[in-house]
């Protein structure tokens, strides 16, 4: 058996960092062992590989462990990095040079953090999307979203990312909750990580979903014929159970994953200085196709599918 070290943000209930950590573990197999950052340290013995998982940690990423053992070959699977914080004054993270840099191999979440690289490092790096697409569940089950007008939404704590403050957001958030009844939707929230449900629990009288795992969230999505959500995850794991979702993008990364997915998905998304009603506008241009759009969708996330395969096969060719 080959001992992995990965680095990722895991441990924290957070379903979507999980989702990218379950999908690494899936494409390589029983014969790999993970090691999480928090119990490196105490190995004595050099890995066989090390691994920087999914999620928005490249740029300020800690690859100090691999000063241990600099033979040991580094992959980026799946990461995304964004010009957040870079923009408004701060600067690139020595570890982001660092990394690329030593790395063997580099397949990152999309267009945006493709872009990045390659300006700040001139190295072309190969786009294999969000490594939680990768997930999937029986695709027998029934997807009876189909026949309703369920939407599932989400909001969390976006620090001053969305609307200013996270009272104005769940204003402006139950403001569309209400319009979309009015539009005979019907709307149950669910959370991505624990730290959701107090600011869902402001939405008044709305009914909490709170999943444990991709997979029980998935299933939940596939009983929705919508998935409208803040977390970046909440469009990566709708896609990923065929759903077709709005994304909130508060953040760059995002857009990192939106870019990633093309027509049609490339334009389901509502920005921050964007008045939030504008989700309905995309609800309303998605419903014009729905069939097509989701069959669209559904070919899109096989295509990285198939990127991630490859990718793995690789990876364990190391």
């Amino acid at each position: 058996m080959k001992t992995v070290f990965y680095e990722g943000w895991i441990g924290s209930k957070n379903i979507g960092d999980e989702a990218c950590f379950e999908a690494i573990k899936a494409l390589l197999g029983d014969e790999y062992k993970f090691v999480p950052c928090i119990k490196q340290k105490s190995i004595d013995d050099p890995p066989d590989l090390y691994i920087l998982g999914g999620g928005t940690i490249l740029r300020a990423c800690d690859p100090s462990i691999k000063r241990r053992w600099p033979d040991v070959p580094l992959v980026v699977w799946g990461s995304g990095v964004e010009k957040y914080g870079v923009d408004v004054g701060g600067e690139i993270h020595e570890n982001f040079y660092k990394t690329v840099n030593e790395a063997t191999l580099i397949g990152t979440r999309g267009q945006i953090s493709h872009q990045f690289i390659l300006e700040k490092t001139g190295k072309n790096v190969e786009i294999i999307g969000d490594s939680a697409l990768y997930l999937n569940i029986d695709m027998k089950i029934e997807n009876t979203g189909l026949k309703t007008k369920r939407i599932a939404f989400n909001i969390g704590d976006t620090g001053s990312y969305m609307y200013g403050t996270i009272g104005d957001l769940v204003i402006k958030a139950r403001e569309l909750v209400d319009h979309l009844k009015n539009l005979k939707y019907e709307i149950v929230l669910f959370s991505m990580w624990p730290k959701d449900i107090p600011i869902l629990k402001r939405m008044l009288d709305e009914k909490i979903v709170m999943p444990n795992t991709s997979v029980e969230l998935m299933k939940f999505f596939r009983t929705c014929r919508f998935v409208v959500g803040e977390k970046l995850h909440t469009s990566v794991l709708a896609a990923a159970a065929g759903v077709p979702f709005i994304s909130l993008a508060y953040r760059e990364k995002c857009l990192d994953f939106i870019s990633s997915i093309e027509s049609p998905a490339k334009d389901w998304y509502v920005r921050t200085h964007e008045n939030l009603l504008r989700v309905i506008d995309r609800i309303h241009e998605i419903e014009e196709e729905y069939g097509n759009n989701t069959l669209l969708l559904q070919n899109a996330v096989t295509y990285y599918r198939m990127l991630q395969i490859d990718f793995a096969r690789r990876v364990k060719e190391l």
